[in-house]
């Protein structure tokens, strides 16, 4: 199965999203994003634009899951 790569996430229409690394939403996969701007880290995404997920890979960060409210 070919796992998906984010480079940068929007949200929009819900009042936070989690994204993970492992499929069916594993708690210790919750990934991590920031801004460009901004030095803080979050695990959700908030509505917005130009969330970047943090890690090492060029094309971004493997992804297998996600839940919003």
């Amino acid at each position: 199965m070919k796992r998906a790569r984010l480079y940068r996430a929007m949200q929009f229409g819900f009042k936070q999203c989690r994204i993970y690394a492992s499929k069916d939403c594993e708690s210790d996969s919750l990934m991590e994003f920031k801004r460009a701007k901004e030095d803080e880290n979050i695990t959700e995404l908030i509505q917005g634009y130009s969330w970047y997920p943090i890690g090492e890979h060029e094309r971004g960060e493997l992804i297998r899951s996600w839940q919003c409210d």
